[in-house]
Order: C-alpha cells, then sequence, then structure tokens
C-alpha cells in the first residue's frame, strides 16, 4: 500500500516505500447479469459503496481514486449515468475518466 514500507528484492538496499499503488479491474458487462454498461457501472458502484468506510481512509491519506471507463464510440448511442451514480462515485471521491477506442 502507498506510502508503507517496502523490502528490496536483494535485501541490499536500505529499505523505501511504495510512492503509490493503482488497482485494475476490467467490467465486462457480458460476464455480468446485465449486458448494460450503464448498469454495469452502477451495480460496481454499488458495491464500492459498501466499502466507503475504507475508501475515505484512503481518500482521507492522500489517495486519488479514477474510475477509467474505455468504450467504443459504437456503445455510446445508449450509454449514460443516472444522477444516483454519478452522486455515490462523488461521495466516494472517485472520478470518472472515459477513454474512447477508436472502432478500426
Amino acid at each position: 500500500m502507498a506510502g508503507e514500507p517496502r523490502e528490496s528484492a536483494s535485501g541490499i538496499a536500505s529499505a523505501s516505500v511504495h510512492a503509490e499503488s493503482c488497482w485494475l479491474a476490467t467490467l465486462n458487462p457480458s460476464a455480468w447479469l446485465t449486458r448494460n454498461l450503464s448498469n454495469s457501472i452502477a451495480l460496481c458502484t454499488t458495491h464500492l459503496a459498501a466499502r466507503s468506510e475504507f475508501l475515505q481512509k484512503l481518500h482521507r491519506e492522500g489517495a486519488q481514486m479514477v474510475m477509467r471507463v474505455a468504450l467504443s464510440p459504437l456503445a455510446m448511442e445508449d450509454f449514460s449515468l443516472s444522477p444516483q451514480t454519478t452522486g455515490a462515485l462523488g461521495k466516494l471521491g472517485i472520478t470518472v475518466e472515459f477513454d474512447f477506442a477508436d472502432p478500426d
């Protein structure tokens, strides 16, 4: 975890601290009960909200939390985020970023 001591692989160098850490997960709506990306993000937000105490602790310690969503422009036709989802992400301190993939 960021800021915690880590040992060198060789054991020769002095211990340092992790400058940052990153968690990465893929949301694949086709593998979920819902096949809709908007609903999948809402469901993910619900799961994150259940861990709000932990996320708030990370935020107090200086963590920056980002949900990065990669989309094909073709998927944008019916994609939207509800005010409830965006509000919940805001309360959790999670910024949402979108990457638009080239359909080629």
